[in-house]
């Protein structure tokens, strides 16, 4: 089998050179990772360089940044780097999957909407401190969209959909920008950040909400397939409205939404309905009702939010006349939904729930390398040993993992410098060229790195071990 296969790879290599697949495509010496130090920016704390705000920062910033993922540019932007980006687009490959099984459509709408739209929707008064926004040079005034509810509106307003093509389910990944007055956290809370928006078109107000049902079940699976555990709350409909909402939370201490779960009945919702309905401050919280069944005891969580759901009814379509053509051949208001998900804000999430203060932890559908195979450092006995061993691992992985194999080509550094590096990258698995190349037959080390396992094996048994982890995390 090993023989056959490095056939194949001689013949591959004929055609795409070595250096290019491996030294220049995926190797850690050629990888773009400058780093920029973020300390705690309490002054109780020690002080240090900040994100650009006056907040403390928290985990995930100051691992994203250290480890160079990000690199801040002004209080609530950054530069998103290749190892931080890679993740940003698995994660964007899986949100696609999900909203395509539910019959999503993906579009891609302008990132300034005029003013004039948010005017008639009502929200450009409500929202103004927030918004940022130009004027062009016929002195129109546009809106950087936190959100597109009025443009999509403005969409099929220009356009002639009849009852036939309902329901109707678009949505974009796209950059939004909102005018935060106090950015924190990195991607937790920035002034430009990635959203996937659902927006989502129905002939009648049931056939909305058993859209709503779908969406909130797609949304489900798609925190189950990403791995970490997330909570549904009720919640409030804020400046977006509507008559029902919920939210998808992370629970962490770094997140700015307080969960309440009812000890008698279950129910779990956002601290905020309550506050918002009922007028009760936050210092209050004694008095807090479940709405459901009345009861006062409440187990609380601080959590992040990284999705919410709307059912908006007709508050949208009515005002900015998108209709439809209904069976009797008369123009009808549709039923709307909207529903987000904070893209960027997951990849800043996941790292802040799952990871050490050293090292990052990523769930394996979002970690950026899968596996990074460390050759033997220069001048060692186990270099004469080696041979042309890293590339063929490297092409047949690829063809198992494609894109997903990182090499770690700074050979200058000991073997020991370099797992310490990728672990704290937070590449789950490592394969060690080391010492026990000597052997016969050659051993390979597998580490297991999140789960603190040191395998030894052959080459065939490594391509066998590879294969069986493809099938065991169902990778989209």
């Amino acid at each position: 089998m090993f023989t056959n296969h490095l056939r194949r790879v001689r013949r591959y290599s004929d055609v795409y050179s070595f250096s290019i697949s491996y030294r220049m495509k995926h190797s850690m010496r050629s990888l773009f990772r400058p780093s920029s130090i973020i300390h705690d920016s309490n002054p109780t704390s020690g002080n240090g360089k900040s994100d650009g705000s006056s907040h403390t920062t928290c985990k995930s910033l100051r691992l994203m940044t250290d480890l160079g993922l990000i690199q801040p540019t002004s209080a609530g932007t950054y530069h998103l780097l290749p190892l931080g980006l890679k993740s940003l687009e698995k994660l964007t490959n899986t949100i696609d999957h999900f909203m395509m099984g539910i019959g999503g459509q993906k579009i891609q709408m302008p990132t300034l909407t005029f003013s004039s739209l948010w005017k008639k929707s009502g929200r450009l008064a409500e929202c103004e401190s927030e918004l940022m926004k130009m004027t062009d040079r016929e002195n129109r005034e546009y809106i950087l969209s936190p959100t597109h509810e009025e443009a999509v509106c403005d969409l099929i307003n220009n356009t002639n959909i009849s009852y036939k093509q309902l329901p109707l389910r678009l949505y974009q990944i796209t950059n939004k920008f909102r005018d935060e007055l106090r950015p924190r956290f990195g991607l937790l809370r920035g002034r430009e950040f990635l959203m996937k928006d659902l927006y989502t078109f129905d002939k009648s107000e049931k056939d909305g909400k058993i859209t709503y049902d779908e969406v909130n079940t797609a949304y489900s699976a798609l925190f189950d397939y990403i791995g970490v555990n997330w909570i549904k709350a009720r919640g409030s409909g804020g400046t977006i409205g509507g008559s029902v909402s919920h939210e998808f939370h992370f629970l962490s201490s770094a997140g700015e939404d307080r969960i309440q779960i009812c000890q008698q009945c279950s129910e779990i919702f956002n601290e905020e309905l309550v506050l918002h309905r009922s007028s009760t401050t936050s210092a209050e919280l004694d008095t807090l009702e479940c709405l459901n069944c009345g009861s006062k005891e409440f187990m609380s969580h601080v959590a992040i939010e990284v999705g919410h759901s709307f059912l908006l009814g007709t508050k949208y379509t009515k005002p900015l006349n998108a209709t439809f053509v209904n069976f009797s051949g008369k123009s009808q208001s549709l039923e709307m939904g909207c529903y987000g998900l904070g893209v960027s804000r997951i990849l800043a999430s996941v790292i802040e729930v799952l990871s050490t203060n050293t090292d990052i932890r990523w769930p394996l559908p979002l970690v950026p390398y899968s596996i990074a195979i460390i050759p033997p450092k220069n001048g060692s006995k186990e270099e004469q040993y080696v041979g042309d061993l890293p590339e063929v691992l490297v092409n047949y992985l690829n063809q198992i993992l494609p894109n997903d194999v990182l090499v770690d080509d700074r050979s200058e550094f000991t073997i020991g410098r370099r797992f310490k590096d990728l672990k704290m990258l937070g590449i789950p698995y490592v394969i060690v060229l080391g010492k026990r190349l000597m052997e016969k037959p050659r051993i390979i080390e597998l580490h297991d790195v999140y789960g603190d396992i040191v395998t030894d094996l052959t080459m065939d048994q490594v391509f066998n071990y590879c294969c069986d982890l493809k099938s065991k995390w169902k990778m989209i």
